[in-house]
């Protein structure tokens, strides 16, 4: 029974994402399409560790981590590069 829980649970979680896909398409500016893009990076990273439980393999946890850090990491150079100006457009020298 709790396994079957766990894995509805990780089908709804995934189905969270389809919302903050059309934020990530649509979305009125791009900080709001950066924050879809978290959204769907945090749902997909607790999809994959319920499915660690259900499954009882603790090797999805570390892809899991694994996911987070290149989540937040990408995050946080997409950020710097538009606060700075470099992301496509040209700078004064």
């Amino acid at each position: 029974m709790p396994t079957t829980f766990l894995i509805v649970a990780a089908s709804c979680a995934a189905l969270l994402t389809f919302p903050a896909f059309y934020g990530a398409i649509r979305g009125p500016s791009l900080y709001d399409r950066i924050v879809s893009i978290n959204v769907i990076s945090t749902v997909s990273i607790i999809a994959i560790a319920l499915l660690s439980f259900a499954f009882d393999n603790t090797s999805f946890l570390d892809v899991a981590l694994v996911f987070a850090l290149c989540g937040f990491v990408g995050t946080t150079a997409i950020i710097k590069a538009i606060r700075s100006g470099s992301l496509g457009r040209k700078t004064k020298p």
